[in-house]
């Protein structure tokens, strides 16, 4: 019995070890990456990229038989991006999924 507890923290701990090393590896990668970028671009006068707007940002909500919810839920989201960049998708719904999707003025896809 304690030849197997003695295996399973060997093994768990040396899988601990490794990934949390990965992790710490493409932390620091990913730092040193943007750091030497934005540099770059500083000195040459550039801004870091074009920033997105809220118009940039399309938001997609899968829906199956939501008749209860779908309303607020688009709601909830409208109040975030305009309704011309919601699609809700209509996976053969049974009930009014779908007209309340497009009565709400959002895009529907069924």
């Amino acid at each position: 019995m304690m030849l197997w507890w003695s295996i399973a923290v060997v093994v768990f701990g040396v899988n601990f070890v490794l990934w949390a090393s990965v992790g710490l590896a493409r932390l620091l990668e990913e730092t040193w990456a943007t750091r030497t970028l934005r540099g770059r671009l500083r000195r040459r006068g550039l801004r870091s990229g074009p920033s997105m707007t809220v118009a940039d940002v399309a938001v997609l909500i899968p829906a199956h038989n939501e008749e209860l919810v779908i309303e607020s839920s688009i709601a909830a989201i409208a109040a975030l991006v305009p309704r011309c960049n919601v699609h809700v998708v209509s996976d053969g719904s049974t009930d009014r999924t779908a007209q309340l999707a497009r009565r709400a003025g959002v895009n529907v896809i069924e």
